[in-house]
């Protein structure tokens, strides 16, 4: 986020109004079963939110965050449908198939 925010800042000009973030956030693997997220978590949460926050502020509609009690297979599917350019930033991953979704998506759109 604060990659993108540089970015917008220093080529406004180039980027605004033609570029939007999509920040999908998950719940962790330790939490799947959890119904709810732990305090570390959601203090990290925050610290998002008020980030894109920021953002939006200084370029309104230039980041959409989707929580992690948004995000539904349908949502993700069309957002990577539509999307160009796919980054996945977590540390863990273990057996991820959204980088296969996000091809299979882009696949279907050419």
């Amino acid at each position: 986020l604060t990659a993108f925010e540089s970015l917008m800042k220093f080529s406004t000009s180039l980027w605004y109004g033609k570029l939007v973030m999509v920040q999908l956030l998950r719940f962790p693997y330790t939490t799947y079963a959890a119904t709810d997220l732990l305090a570390a978590q959601k203090r990290e949460l925050e610290q998002i939110e008020a980030l894109v926050a920021s953002i939006n502020e200084a370029f309104p509609g230039s980041v959409h965050l989707i929580g992690p009690h948004e995000e539904e297979p349908k949502l993700r599917m069309a957002y990577f449908g539509v999307g160009d350019l796919y980054l996945n930033t977590s540390v863990r991953t273990g057996l991820d198939w959204s980088p296969f979704e996000f091809v299979m998506c882009s696949e279907t759109q050419m």
